[in-house]
């Protein structure tokens, strides 16, 4: 389960995951790596061995990227090793090759309808890009993405953009049909309602350390953070597209799936 967002904070874009998987899972340290197409690096958050698959990065032009699954009332969508592969390599790419947020939605709005090969991706997917919305970097911007592969009579990928102000998802769609019910995973809908509250009593930096876990390693100052109490998941704040960039991550292995009494 994950919660993800954006926040407009004075000069710098802050956007951020907290990510909960059910099995343990290892988390790899951030690598910076070179990018291609005016992009000249971005930072790889990445899980998994090898070299792992990335849930979280932001880039050298200030476009950062985050995804989430999509929780909905079906769940007979069945993707193969090989489509998921191409689906986090389509995630490394939207940063590792895309100098604003808009051309990188763009781009994984079109992956996601085709694969580049003609078909669509088989599974329902939430993802959100935020950064600068023209080359020429005069306006910042977020944009969520939800997709919902057919047969329904909708459009395949939906936005919301922002420019102001601050945005939360997590695992259910706000836009597009087929979101799960509340009754089935009212978790989802929970984490939501008070990632919500929090940015909207504080929508800053502190406000997303709020909604985020405890136990945060702050780079590039690399200092150690605790508030006292036990960690509830992994998460990142990517800032960027006003040229600071910092990030946070924890600096620890993922637990089990938060419960109920921990949102």
């Amino acid at each position: 389960m994950c919660t993800i967002g954006t926040v407009f904070d004075g000069q710098t874009i802050h956007t951020f995951k907290q990510c909960d998987l059910i099995p343990v899972t290892e988390f790899n340290e951030p690598q910076t790596r070179a990018g291609s197409n005016g992009v000249v690096s971005y930072t790889a958050l990445t899980r998994g061995d090898g070299g792992g698959r990335l849930w979280a990065g932001s880039n050298s032009s200030g476009v950062s990227f985050v995804a989430a699954d999509a929780y909905t009332t079906s769940a007979n969508y069945y993707v193969t090793d090989e489509q998921t592969d191409a689906l986090f390599a389509a995630y490394e790419k939207s940063i590792s090759s895309f100098t604003t947020a808009s051309a990188a939605a763009d781009f994984l709005a079109g992956f996601y309808q085709d694969m580049g090969s003609g078909t669509a991706f088989p599974a329902p997917d939430i993802s959100l890009l935020t950064g600068w919305a023209d080359e020429a970097q005069t306006q910042p911007v977020s944009i969520f993405l939800e997709y919902m592969p057919r047969p329904f009579l909708h459009a395949p990928v939906r936005r919301i953009v922002r420019h102001a102000g601050h945005f939360a998802s997590t695992n259910h769609f706000r836009i597009q049909p087929e979101a799960i019910h509340y009754p089935a995973n009212h978790s989802t809908y929970l984490r939501l309602s008070r990632a919500e509250l929090l940015l909207q009593q504080d929508p800053t930096h502190a406000g997303i350390m709020s909604v985020l876990p405890v136990r945060t390693l702050d780079l590039p100052r690399d200092r150690l953070s605790e508030r006292g109490i036990p960690d509830p998941g992994y998460g990142a704040v990517l800032s960027g597209a006003r040229c600071r960039t910092g990030l946070r991550i924890p600096g620890q292995r993922q637990p089990a799936d938060q419960s109920v009494a921990n949102l």
